[in-house]
């Protein structure tokens, strides 16, 4: 269970989630190592249909006319994605498969109606509302390179006969772009489903250069020229501590980049070892202080013998040494107050004189042990979907 806050507005949980506020905290650790990425941007190709989109636009992308354009190019891209079975993740693949399998019609609609959006919400939780922040933040569209690296890529771009087809897409867009109700039809989602699947050698370095390499004097410069020393590490499936363990011990890291990595490490261990123990308290209704000190995970609970700079977290950390566990108990109970109070919820635990009150338990986790707290990890500051892009990027 991921415990999440509201510094990403691309994953920002609703209502009284994140009990603990701990979004905040491996968000700014992350954004030490990865800079623009949210959590939620990690497919290229939904990188890919916004910069068409911004490439193929005729007018000001700032304005209110280009998102509604956007909504119906991402719906044409998803039917062709469904039709061509390109790319199986996208959101919205429910609605547009369904409509895909029960139509008897050689074309599609797009439009700005609720009829034809792909998600409830398409705006929020489509494309749009996952990569605009972070296409916007690497500055994507304004690159010198944007325009020549996205004509290149429609100039070459050949159907199956060998015909050229950029003039065709670009007025397949351009219609979707000048009618607020659209009928694409199969063959034009043909010619678009071409354009998706091409991804040229250009736009990869392209991608490569902005998204991957990034700011040359930010640590994901470095962190890129790492994992191109270390690429077999990059075949192997996604684990947090795996990969930052790799990666501390490699030779030639550098020492910013390995006091970072460890930080990270040494602050997850704390978070973890919070948001362990409020889950446990969760399980029951209600609790004397006694009982939850007298309970085998809290007795047991690791020692974290880590420096911090910041004071919020050094505390959290020192109260884990401490031979009665009441004062921890007790930081708990006011951090998940403190969260709730600043974002005007109830608090999830009451604690009135000795007793402790559970009024919310999503989420409730009764710990049997702890086992080994360094193959734990819930949050992965950035890295999963920085790994999952450099993946597609490269082709590995």
């Amino acid at each position: 269970m991921l415990y999440l806050s509201d510094l990403d507005p691309n994953y920002q949980i609703k209502g009284s989630r994140d009990p603990l506020g701990f979004q905040s905290i491996w968000q700014k650790l992350g954004r030490n190592i990865i800079e623009h990425l949210s959590t939620v941007s990690s497919n290229l190709l939904d990188f890919r249909v916004m910069s068409y989109a911004y490439y193929l636009y005729d007018g000001d992308t700032s304005s209110n006319d280009f998102i509604d354009f956007f909504m119906r190019w991402e719906q044409a891209c998803a039917y062709a994605r469904e039709c061509h079975d390109i790319d199986g993740g996208y959101n919205g693949k429910n609605f547009v498969s369904k409509k895909v399998r029960d139509s008897k019609n050689s074309s599609y609609s797009v439009s700005n109606s609720a009829a034809d959006s792909i998600l409830s919400n398409q705006k929020a939780y489509g494309i749009y509302g996952k990569y605009n922040r972070p296409f916007k933040e690497i500055g994507v569209n304004n690159k010198e390179s944007f325009k020549t690296t996205m004509m290149s890529s429609f100039d070459k771009l050949k159907d199956k006969e060998n015909n050229l087809i950029g003039k065709k897409i670009r007025a397949i867009a351009q219609k979707i772009q000048s009618n607020k109700f659209v009928k694409v039809s199969k063959k034009d989602l043909n010619k678009i489903a071409i354009l998706l699947e091409s991804n040229s050698k250009i736009e990869s370095e392209f991608y490569e250069k902005y998204v991957l390499k990034g700011n040359k004097k930010h640590l994901q410069n470095q962190l890129h020229q790492l994992l191109e020393k270390n690429k077999g590490l990059l075949k192997k499936e996604f684990h947090f501590r795996t990969y930052i363990n790799k990666l501390i011990s490699t030779k030639t890291i550098s020492d910013n980049l390995m006091t970072t990595l460890k930080k990270i490490i040494q602050t997850e261990n704390v978070l973890i070892v919070y948001a362990n123990i409020f889950r446990h308290i969760q399980s029951r209704s209600s609790w004397t202080m006694e009982e939850i000190c007298k309970e085998e995970i809290v007795k047991n609970i690791p020692e974290l013998k880590y420096e911090f700079k910041d004071q919020e977290i050094k505390k959290m950390a020192e109260l884990t040494k401490n031979r009665i566990k009441r004062e921890l108990i007790n930081k708990v109970i006011e951090i998940n107050n403190k969260v709730c109070v600043d974002r005007n919820n109830p608090p999830w635990l009451i604690r009135n004189d000795n007793k402790v009150e559970v009024h919310y338990q999503d989420g409730k986790w009764e710990m049997q042990e702890w086992g080994n707290i360094e193959e734990y990890y819930e949050n992965n500051y950035f890295l999963a979907a920085y790994v999952s892009l450099y993946k597609q990027i490269k082709s590995i």
